[in-house]
């Protein structure tokens, strides 16, 4: 009896892990670790993430198109995906998603996307975006986007 009270009790004090269901708003992005934030300028890019079963919908907005998240977008809107798959902890702070990314019109080659986000803190969500290049089924390089977002509002 005592040490279910204790557990109770220690379960009901233990912080709660920072969330990421919200608003974000991109506030640095680096190339595969580098120094240069690429977000400076750029076009504003945020996703919301919504509450685990709530039933709304998790999206992304960028140069004034919004899309459902996972999504790769561009300044002329989103592109076709294909094989998506999401997944969130259990505990509401991460969410990832794997994606591939339908080549353009006389182009051949896939983008393979593995876009993995945690909120780091209550009002910051570190991601880390991994692009892969495949042509004829062969990886043929890629890159690493890590990015910083910056909470709207309050959690």
């Amino acid at each position: 009896m005592v040490s279910m009270v204790v557990s109770l009790l220690l379960a009901a004090i233990a912080p709660t892990p920072a969330q990421v269901a919200g608003e974000w708003r991109l506030v640095e992005q680096h190339y595969n670790g580098g120094g240069d934030n690429f977000a400076d300028g750029a076009p504003e890019l945020r996703v919301r993430f919504a509450a685990a079963g709530s039933g709304a919908a998790d999206t992304v907005t960028f140069d004034g198109w919004t899309a459902a998240w996972p999504a790769w977008l561009a300044p002329g809107g989103a592109a076709a995906l294909d094989a998506i798959t999401v997944r969130r902890a259990e505990d509401g702070g991460a969410i990832e998603a794997d994606y591939r990314v339908r080549p353009a019109a006389g182009d051949d080659t896939w983008l393979v996307v593995h876009e993995s986000c945690r909120a780091t803190a209550p009002a910051t969500l570190a991601c880390a975006v991994e692009v892969g290049f495949e042509r004829a089924g062969v990886r043929r390089g890629g890159f690493t986007w890590q990015r910083t977002f910056a909470r709207v509002g309050r959690p």
